[in-house]
């Protein structure tokens, strides 16, 4: 009884350790994202080494040095430059396979964005 108890043990803790491992890449958050409310009039751009905002009115667009992305299971999270040099991060989730995603701000704002 105990070797049974013993392989269900095993099997349980494999899948969950399989539904972990789907972790996002680059090419899911790679290239051109609209902002989806009306609020927004936001677009970015990712590269492997650059994010550009650009804004649809208003101050012309602005770029910022990628240090890192941290591929989650349910999210990708962006390591950049702002522009006194400091290392500051925001988080994108959502289905990017569906071509949506949602950003959250350090500050905890959420913007949803679909691909352009």
């Amino acid at each position: 009884m105990p070797i049974v108890r013993i392989g269900v043990v095993v099997v349980i803790l494999s899948a969950g350790f399989a539904g972990c491992a789907a972790a996002f890449e680059f090419k899911d958050i790679a290239g051109k994202w609209c902002g989806l409310d009306a609020s927004s009039n936001l677009t970015y751009t990712f590269t492997q080494g650059t994010l550009t905002v650009e804004f649809k009115k208003g101050p012309p667009p602005q770029q910022f040095k990628i240090t890192n992305f941290e591929y989650l299971s349910d999210s990708i999270r962006v390591f950049m430059l702002d522009g006194k040099g400091n290392t500051v991060s925001t988080r994108f989730f959502g289905v990017f396979t569906d071509g949506k995603m949602t950003q959250e701000s350090p500050s905890g704002l959420r913007r949803p964005f679909h691909r352009c």
